[in-house]
């Protein structure tokens, strides 16, 4: 039997993001006389309960994708009995979070005339949007946003962090207290 030169694979994915706690999955393809499929993660062969291969090989399912399986890198071998081929590392983006979202640790009371910088973080991939409320109404939408402290300035400053890729919200509150001298 004569054996063509096995193509060079590529690897394909169904989903265009891969989000925390979903299903993702890889397919490696290529031409040629194809008769086995291997897969290796970070340079080894994959293992675990939640990593699944089609019969067939030709497909890696990781079940309930979590941030560390952006590690990889990811590749898929070809191979029959007179040559193999490897693809080219394909590096897993998984977006995940925001978490928790916290009001960086300031004081709740301030007198009139102090310039006061209010900051929210909240771990997220890929980085989440912040809007800022005060008593129910948009002030900012950045991840930080600096008053000089009046009277309107009393009340609930809400934060809120988004991520559009994992479609989760969190949000943080302060309440401040301002103090005419």
């Amino acid at each position: 039997m004569i054996y063509a030169p096995l193509s060079k694979p590529t690897i394909v994915t169904s989903n265009i993001t891969a989000v925390e706690t979903k299903d993702f999955s890889l397919t490696c393809q290529a031409t040629g006389q194809i008769h086995a499929y291997q897969w290796f993660i970070n340079g080894v062969a994959p293992a675990g309960s939640r990593i699944q291969l089609s019969p067939d090989k030709r497909t890696l399912t990781l079940s309930r994708l979590t941030r560390r399986d952006n590690k990889g890198p990811y590749e898929c071998e070809i191979r029959n009995p007179f040559s193999s081929n490897r693809s080219d590392p394909f590096t897993l983006d998984v977006a995940y979070g925001p978490d928790i979202a916290t009001i960086d640790h300031i004081s709740d009371q301030f007198a009139t005339g102090i310039n006061v910088t209010l900051s929210c973080v909240a771990d997220s991939n890929p980085p989440a949007q912040f809007t800022w409320l005060q008593n129910g109404q948009s002030v900012s939408n950045s991840a930080s946003f600096s008053i000089i402290t009046s009277l309107n300035h009393i009340g609930n400053y809400t934060c809120i962090a988004t991520n559009s890729f994992t479609g989760l919200t969190r949000t943080a509150n302060k309440t401040l207290m301002i103090y005419g001298e």
